[in-house]
């Protein structure tokens, strides 16, 4: 008898797995297509049973900033990070909701441990550089712009106004 209990349970498991799978999938789907609302829908879906997963709270707080919502985002980050604190993509999220309430030294912050946890993630770097520029530390920006160009010479061009940084250190 307890042979098949357990073997009830964990059949319900697995089914509850796979169902959030398939709305995780459809999620997707409907973000790939521009459906932001919909996919927010499925993915709060899924995280009624998928309570322990950073990667979906990630999501969820990227469609609440798409849809307008930074205070949603930046506590769906926040709650991911809580989850796993090594989660890059999270700190990276909340480091740009955050400059976007002008909250620049927390948006910093969050961007530098983003690059400290994923340190050849380009776009990380670029864009902790551009809020550094942008809060006038250009010796802060001109570091990023460099550990960038190691990796990506390419995107330099396409980042980080460096000529700027040193064309502000002259005047």
């Amino acid at each position: 008898m307890r042979i098949l209990c357990l073997a009830a349970a964990v059949a319900a498991l697995l089914c509850a797995d796979e169902q959030s799978l398939a709305l995780r999938r459809q999620a997707q789907a409907l973000k790939a297509a521009g459906n932001a609302r919909e996919a927010l829908a499925l993915f709060e879906r899924a995280a009624q049973t998928e309570t322990k997963d950073a990667s979906l709270r990630d999501e969820i707080g990227f469609l609440y900033a798409v849809l307008g919502n930074q205070n949603e985002a930046i506590e769906n980050f926040k709650q991911a990070i809580a989850l796993q604190p090594a989660y890059a993509p999270a700190h990276y999220h909340l480091g740009v909701a955050l400059w976007l309430r002008q909250s620049q030294p927390a948006a910093i912050a969050s961007m530098r441990e983003a690059v400290r946890l994923a340190p050849r993630d380009v776009e990380s770097i670029f864009r902790l550089g551009t809020m550094q520029y942008e809060t006038g530390d250009d010796a802060g920006a001109l570091a990023q712009a460099r550990a960038g160009e190691k990796i990506s010479p390419a995107r330099l061009t396409a980042g980080l106004p460096s000529h700027r940084c040193r064309a502000r250190a002259r005047a």
